[in-house]
């Protein structure tokens, strides 16, 4: 269990590295633009997203979330809820400082619990929840050195819940709703 959580923490730190890191620097006129922000679905709800642009109106964009952790010292209870999405943002012009955003979007989220259950036995939980999602938004630039974007990501998506006290779980689904619905306020460089 563990194990499991040691090498999914793991591989996320490696994607999250090695594709944040500087490329070589080149004898060119224009540097690539860098975006670091908050995507907020709510006054509960935020992620921390960074973007590097790959071309000339074309972004590679991450997001880290952590959803909540828990602990209580009474029964030694711990819940811990992490996402990583990473995608590719095309922006298309539409007028001076407005654009229009689409592109792929990979979530992965992962859950942990160990809880005492009714019994007074430890029970484990690891739910791990890959997603597809396509951004679908507007970007307008309100100066040099900021930008807000409105987005929905539209997602299908699994989830694999592992017990070790009762069989496990998989379950597949489709989202469409508000709760992918974004705004992001990001500080650009």
């Amino acid at each position: 269990m563990r194990n499991l959580i040691f090498f999914l923490s793991l591989a996320m730190v490696l994607m999250i590295v090695e594709t944040s890191t500087a490329q070589s620097a080149s004898a060119t006129e224009n540097m690539l633009q860098r975006e670091l922000g908050l995507r907020f679905s709510g006054f509960d709800d935020f992620n921390l997203m960074y973007k590097k642009e790959l071309a000339s109106g074309k972004y590679r964009r991450h997001r880290i979330a952590i959803g909540s952790v828990a602990y209580n010292t009474n029964r030694s209870d711990f819940d811990l809820n992490l996402g990583y999405a990473f995608g590719v943002e095309k922006r298309k012009i539409i007028k001076d400082k407005l654009s229009f955003i689409s592109g792929p979007d990979f979530l992965m989220s992962l859950s942990y619990s160990n809880s005492e259950g009714v019994t007074g036995d430890r029970n484990n939980q690891v739910v791990i929840a890959p997603a597809l999602g396509y951004i679908i938004g507007f970007n307008l630039d309100v100066s040099a050195s900021v930008s807000i974007s409105a987005e929905i990501i539209p997602s299908i998506g699994a989830s694999f819940s592992i017990f070790d006290y009762s069989d496990n779980q998989y379950r597949v689904s489709a989202n469409f709703n508000s709760t992918s619905t974004a705004l992001v306020v990001a500080y650009k460089f």
